[in-house]
């Protein structure tokens, strides 16, 4: 009986009222609008809804090249744990795009297997004390190398180390 009369009541109303606007870290601003329910003889119900809006979610420039390095290449990675030849990622690692490409052992291969070896070579090269934070990162990349550059992975490890002056031991590869 009680589900049939609210199926007959009528319906709820809406009415917006704003609040504070807030900062939060980064930049972004949230600006927060809550929609009180009203019965339909007025009177506000208890329920409350909100929904945001991002006003700014871009840093600063100068807060851009505070980022460390690492950092801006783990935040390159993509969900499948491959990276891309981007002008970006070029500038992380200090080399022309250019360089990159024709130092590539395998120009048949996606560009994405061979910035993904330079990706986890340049992690062990230059930031390996602060492995912690990116050694997942790693083992996703590593799982999607093997999948991907097969028999070639060998080849792209010494390349890479050759391209970025470093001796990683390929044994970070499963090689």
């Amino acid at each position: 009986m009680a589900v049939e009369r609210m199926m007959h009541s009528q319906p709820m109303s809406y009415s917006s009222c704003s609040m504070p606007q807030r900062r939060m870290g980064g930049g972004l601003g949230v600006k927060k609008s809550a929609f009180l329910k009203k019965k339909a003889d007025g009177a506000p119900s208890n329920s409350y809804s909100y929904s945001a809006e991002c006003m700014d979610i871009s840093p600063p420039p100068a807060q851009v090249q505070k980022i460390p390095p690492f950092v801006r290449l783990i935040s390159l990675q993509n969900a499948d744990g491959s990276w891309n030849l981007t002008p970006e990622f070029c500038s992380i690692l200090g080399i022309s795009e250019q360089d990159i490409i024709n130092k590539n052992p395998d120009q048949n291969m996606d560009s994405s297997v061979w910035a993904t070896v330079l990706a986890v070579i340049w992690l062990h090269a230059s930031c390996l004390d602060q492995r912690e934070e990116w050694e997942l990162l790693e083992g996703k990349a590593i799982s999607w190398l093997k999948a991907k550059a097969g028999s070639s992975l060998d080849q792209l490890v010494k390349a890479g180390n050759d391209l970025l002056k470093s001796s990683v031991n390929p044994n970070v590869f499963g090689l």
